[in-house]
């Protein structure tokens, strides 16, 4: 069943490399039903090409954990719209926290950039936006959570100096209620890019649907 699906429904073409300004805005569209898309617009607002994160709801069949590794699968296209980056989730089942979420960033090639995982130990009704990120080799580099625990505002840490702000994003109102907008700036891109803010403002959003 699962070949039969992907022949019918092959991943898109994947090739070309990322490239994310340090300050940009993500922003929810609502133009397409079936599929949860955000325009990465500059910051006068206005859309920066047709760059775009979007999430599909099946696993793409190109996935180094295919056919069963994987569930969902989260595209960055850049400029061109063309798909230049992967994220696929990986639910994993802990005993006194239930499914957590697991992301892993590919290149084209299927290597491994970064994972974006929930830190469990953060995971009650006060936390729900905590992330620890790590490289391909499964260092922690970062963690990302809630400034305070009403804020609207998730800073990321450089995890080697406990303490330094690499970058943030602040949640801001927009025009529909329903829709999630995002400003990020990201202050130091020596260890996490620009784009993983964008993955990581997605899975907030999915967060936030889920509750």
């Amino acid at each position: 069943l699962l070949v039969a699906v992907c022949l019918l429904n092959w991943d898109d073409p994947c090739h070309g490399a990322p490239d994310m300004p340090k300050a940009w805005i993500l922003n929810e569209s609502l133009l397409r039903a079936d599929k949860l898309t955000f325009t990465v617009n500059g910051m006068d607002d206005h859309p920066e090409g047709d760059k775009r994160f979007q999430l599909k709801r099946t696993a793409r069949c190109s996935s180094p954990g295919a056919p069963v590794g994987y569930d969902m699968t989260l595209e960055y296209r850049s400029v061109d719209g063309t798909v230049s980056l992967w994220a696929d989730r990986r639910q994993r089942m802990q005993q006194k926290s239930g499914h957590v979420e697991q992301w892993d960033i590919f290149t084209c090639a299927n290597r491994l950039l970064y994972t974006l995982e929930e830190d469990t130990s953060w995971l009650t009704k006060a936390h729900k936006d905590k992330w620890v990120i790590k490289d391909g080799k499964g260092n922690i580099l970062a963690t990302a959570q809630r400034r305070e625990l009403q804020s609207t505002e998730i800073q990321v840490h450089d995890y080697s100096t406990k303490g330094e702000v690499l970058g943030s994003m602040v949640q801001v109102p927009a025009m529909q209620a329903i829709k999630t907008k995002m400003k990020v700036r990201v202050l130091d891109d020596s260890k996490v890019k620009s784009y993983v803010y964008g993955f990581l403002g997605v899975l907030v959003k999915l967060r936030q649907k889920a509750e």
